[in-house]
């Protein structure tokens, strides 16, 4: 049942409710929950809500990017002050791992990214302190997706493969998927976007985790890339949008 139909039936009346063009105030029977062009003058409407909205409008081209920039807007704001208090809890407990992520995750919502690069490494050193192989693979991760907010797209295989070797390591022969989606989803947008096919991820696969040493239980590299291999290619062969 459409949202039009469900709200005439709630409101025990055939009509629908009325919508006027932002452009011509002609009014309308549409639908609120996608985009469509005006009949009458044949401009496209957006329903928009903004951030602190309840109800959607209906706008014209320039109100829905205004909309758009004023909730992402909010959201940046939002990530800024979630942020910060992240780095005020790891200072009042002395966290230095996560006071050092919380810098570089600061300074790189604020676009510096050179900073953000010092952060991360100070972050991967106290990792090394107490062999934490966790935290360190969490951080290459959060390196990589800098480099994909760079648009370095041809360097982040390089963080990923070490990511997806230190998974296989300590999930090989669990139940547990080794490879997380996410993961994988990352690494074949890389791919795309720097023109690297898998005969080359492949070598920089290897290259890097023969690199890889401190871990507890060591895999060797091929064995390791069969598996994310064929991980890749069962991502391919799914359908668009399937999980």
């Amino acid at each position: 049942m459409s949202f039009l139909k469900k709200m005439q039936s709630a409101l025990g009346t055939g009509k629908p409710p009325a919508v006027t063009c932002p452009y011509c105030n002609a009014t309308l029977d549409i639908e609120p929950d996608r985009k469509r062009k005006c009949p009458e003058c044949g401009k496209t409407i957006h329903p928009k809500r903004l951030h602190n909205e309840e109800q959607k409008r209906f706008v014209t081209d320039e109100e829905a990017a205004r909309t758009d920039a004023a909730n992402e807007e909010h959201h940046r704001r939002k990530r800024v002050a979630d942020l910060e208090q992240r780095l005020k809890d790891a200072q009042k407990s002395k966290n230095r791992y996560e006071e050092a992520v919380a810098h570089a995750l600061i300074e790189a919502e604020a676009g510096n990214v050179d900073r953000a690069w010092g952060y991360y490494n100070q972050a991967l050193k106290e990792t090394m302190k107490g062999n934490q192989m966790g935290m360190y693979r969490c951080t290459k991760f959060d390196m990589s997706m800098l480099l994909k907010q760079e648009g370095r797209h041809k360097n982040a295989p390089v963080l990923l493969s070490e990511v997806c070797y230190l998974d296989y390591c300590e999930y090989h022969g669990l139940t547990t998927p080794v490879f997380a989606p996410g993961v994988l989803g990352e690494i074949r947008l890389a791919m795309k976007r720097s023109g690297t096919d898998m005969t080359a991820f492949r070598e920089t696969f290897i290259s890097m985790t023969q690199q890889v040493s401190a871990v507890k239980t060591r895999h060797p590299p091929i064995q390791a890339w069969q598996a994310l291999e064929t991980a890749l290619r069962e991502l391919d062969s799914r359908p668009k949008g399937a999980a």
